[in-house]
């Protein structure tokens, strides 16, 4: 749930922006099939 919250699900005070956005960590809204396809 955590990942989804800062990858894919964008939020109102940011402008639209994930947290990960925010932070500068991507450029995208991710997809959950992204997400879920992503290796560490």
């Amino acid at each position: 749930e955590t990942a989804i919250h800062n990858f894919v699900r964008p939020h109102r005070g940011l402008k639209y922006n994930t947290p990960m956005m925010a932070a500068g960590k991507t450029d995208h809204v991710w997809s959950v099939e992204e997400l879920l396809s992503f290796s560490v």
